[in-house]
């Protein structure tokens, strides 16, 4: 059968304080009611609010609205909102439509469900005993996303904290004309975890497809009601935003690009975020975890911590050594992302596997084989095999090049988002190239960075074409002595992936071609990476 997304990776994924690591130190005793929440269209929610008992007549409470992931429900949060409640926060925990004990049908993270939150604030403001301006959400993946939404939405809350968002998530999936497998994962996930309602099922009849018009579909539709980045600038809170880098999901260069936009006082957060098949460590996140402790305390209780006299862009990069399949992490800051003092390195390919800082002098091409056996094979028996095993080998054969430097002279640092500038053409009207940047140690061990993936579903056979490709945000410490790697393949797996397996990051291409890449001096293929 159809591998289903795996639950643990969209419920609430935010590390929070427990009880005793709250910083504030009165101890309030509290109430819990459960209670139901009727919405416009009869769609009723399950709701859970713990009440501390006020210590003088008078006092009233700052709010914390806990959301949890897609798939998930309100008990994944009710600790978390039992926690904080004993140190003087109101707290709201609600599942979400078509999850949980909640009726109604999901409609995949949207304008929709980002309405039910306005409306569940909206009953919250008319308790008497919270303050109606000092109100925060807090929310992961689904979570997060919704938060922020409803924060350039006119919620009127005083902060946000966020993990795993994106507002540009929906494009996110469908990046450079790929689709990512996350995205299928969450259109199958079964009814128990989410009850969807029919246009987001047709998503992943059209994802299936093998027709354009179905992608195209897609492109259209996906994002509607979804993507928000044309509303940053409407942000009327102050905002926490944690991303992973290794995010399988949402490219965090679409928060490095809002951040542009974003008016009011933050702090954004890159690096080790458990959650989305990314890398984390314990240091990471206890700095996370106190840092949304701080922020809390701050704009809810106007708690002088320090909080607002650190940078903006706080970013964690990954280094040797690994563990276990995960990187170790060094955590820095800047007033902006990238430091002032990044600059683009360019690396040109060449042919005989090389990778180097100079173009080439002469014309030439390399190439690999999009190598499909059978032309019988769909992309849903694909998604069934979990493209391996005998039968997919036998259909779909993995093809790759690989390019690599000489061991490099000092540290390099990426600081951003690497770029491919491509030069290629295709025997055939669709194409697919899956860039793949590694590591390389003295003895030949090899450990994943990040990818750039670019499908050409519009691709005229034996016409060279020229695009430049956005890949994955990250930041990543490549050692002196150490050498880079670029693997361009047809199937963008890996030999270890603890959250993928054998799936790829993007759907393949089921057509057999071959597909040549350009080196000559005249028009280079290379990669571009802001780098220190």
């Amino acid at each position: 059968m159809i591998k289903y997304f795996l639950t643990t990776a969209f419920l609430f994924l935010i590390t929070y304080y427990s009880s005793s690591q709250v910083g504030r130190n009165v101890i309030y005793s509290y109430t819990r009611d459960d209670l139901k929440i009727i919405l416009h269209d009869s769609t009723i929610l399950d709701c859970t609010k713990f009440i501390p008992e006020a210590q003088t007549p008078d006092e009233k409470f700052p709010v914390i609205v806990f959301l949890h992931g897609l798939g998930g429900s309100k008990e994944d949060v009710i600790p978390y909102a039992e926690d904080y409640t004993r140190y003087g926060y109101y707290t709201f925990a609600y599942s979400m439509r078509g999850q949980g004990n909640s009726t109604g049908r999901s409609n995949l993270i949207s304008s929709l469900e980002m309405k039910d939150l306005l409306h569940v604030i909206s009953y919250i403001k008319e308790e008497n005993i919270i303050n109606p301006e000092r109100i925060a959400l807090m929310g992961s993946s689904q979570g997060g996303v919704l938060a922020l939404m409803a924060a350039c939405n006119g919620a009127g809350v005083r902060c946000i904290v966020a993990d795993l968002s994106s507002p540009e998530f929906a494009s996110s999936w469908l990046e450079n004309g790929c689709i990512k497998m996350s995205l299928l994962w969450s259109v199958s996930m079964d009814s128990i975890q989410v009850r969807f309602n029919p246009g987001v099922k047709k998503f992943r009849e059209w994802i299936f497809s093998n027709q354009r018009d179905k992608y195209d579909s897609l492109l259209s539709y996906l994002p509607k009601e979804r993507d928000f980045g044309d509303k940053i600038d409407d942000l009327n809170c102050h905002v926490l935003l944690s991303n992973a880098w290794q995010d399988k999901y949402f490219n965090a260069d679409d928060v490095l690009k809002a951040s542009e936009s974003i008016p009011q006082p933050f702090r954004l957060y890159f690096g080790a975020v458990q959650g989305h098949g990314s890398d984390t460590t314990g240091d990471e996140n206890d700095y996370r975890s106190m840092s949304t402790t701080k922020w809390l305390e701050y704009w809810l209780y106007d708690i002088p911590d320090g909080i607002n006299d650190t940078n903006k862009f706080i970013f964690a990069s990954s280094v040797e050594p690994v563990n276990y399949h995960h990187w170790s992490y060094i955590r820095d800051s800047s007033i902006v992302f990238p430091p002032v003092n990044t600059n683009n390195l360019r690396l040109y390919f060449h042919p005989g596997s090389r990778l180097s800082f100079e173009p080439l002098e002469r014309e030439d091409t390399v190439s690999f084989l999009n190598d499909v056996e059978d032309k019988s094979i769909t992309m849903e028996e694909a998604v069934y095999r979990e493209f391996s095993g005998g039968e997919f080998d036998k259909k779909f054969i993995k093809d790759y090049i690989y390019f690599e430097t000489a061991p490099i002279d000092n540290d390099i640092t990426l600081l951003g988002t690497p770029k491919v500038n491509i030069v290629y053409s295709s025997s055939a009207n669709i194409c697919q190239f899956n860039f793949q940047i590694w590591e390389v140690t003295p003895d030949g061990g090899m450990n994943f960075v990040t990818r750039i993936n670019y499908t050409d579903r519009k691709c005229y056979p034996h016409t060279k074409k020229e695009k430049w490709i956005r890949g994955e945000a990250s930041s990543h410490i490549f050692k002196k002595g150490n050498r880079i790697r670029v693997y361009v393949t047809n199937l963008d797996n890996g030999p270890y992936d603890s959250f993928l397996g054998k799936n790829p990051f993007v759907l393949p291409v089921l057509k057999r071609a071959k597909n040549l890449i350009y080196t000559g001096s005249s028009q280079a293929t290379y990669l571009e990476m802001p780098v220190r």
